[in-house]
């Protein structure tokens, strides 16, 4: 009987559901990359980011080969680029700031981007992220706990799923983990 007791928590795990968002006006098929920004915008270690993660399904089992898809607005302003205005980019021009991976057998997926710029119509630091699974298609944004402008703090309340943890390496460029968790 005390055997079960134990079993009990490893059968019925639940992880709390990421919450879902907007798509966003600019999703466009990405092609495969994990490289999601010019290499001269990497090299710049103020707006370097690994962004990396795992998709799990609500009983915290990860979800294999599934497609992940990022897209953000980028070229913002730096040092390096002062006249830069943070945007998305359109076909026929190379499509910056956005990717895909796919999950591998943990769930793990990971893109060397850019930290996100903000521009006019939503002033907030976000990327998009589309999660498609052979199930189900999931889409939600990564929001940030330090970047949040006083008018959107509203918007961001309950949203606690959404934040991105965000490290910095010895060279000053972020580490930033988002694990996804979707409903199968």
């Amino acid at each position: 009987m005390l055997f079960l007791v134990f079993l009990i928590p490893l059968v019925w795990a639940n992880c709390p559901l990421t919450r879902s968002d907007a798509e966003g006006p600019f999703y466009t098929y990405s092609p495969r990359t994990d490289t999601l920004a010019p290499q001269s915008e990497l090299n710049d270690k103020s707006i370097q980011a690994d962004i990396c993660g795992k998709v799990m399904d609500q009983n915290c089992r990860p979800v294999s080969d599934a497609s992940v898809d990022i897209w953000y607005a980028g070229n913002q302003k730096t040092g390096m680029n002062p006249y830069g205005i943070a945007n998305y980019t359109f076909s026929p021009d190379t499509l910056w700031y956005r990717g895909t991976d796919i999950t591998d057998k943990r769930g793990r997926y990971s893109f060397k981007a850019t930290y996100p710029g903000i521009y006019d119509g939503r002033p907030i630091v976000h990327y998009h992220v589309k999660v498609r699974s052979q199930l189900k298609s999931f889409t939600t944004q990564i929001y940030f706990q330090d970047d949040i402008p006083p008018r959107y703090e509203d918007y961001v309340k309950g949203r606690s799923s959404q934040f991105g943890k965000v490290t910095y390496k010895r060279d000053g460029s972020r580490h930033i983990e988002f694990n996804i968790v979707m409903e199968l």
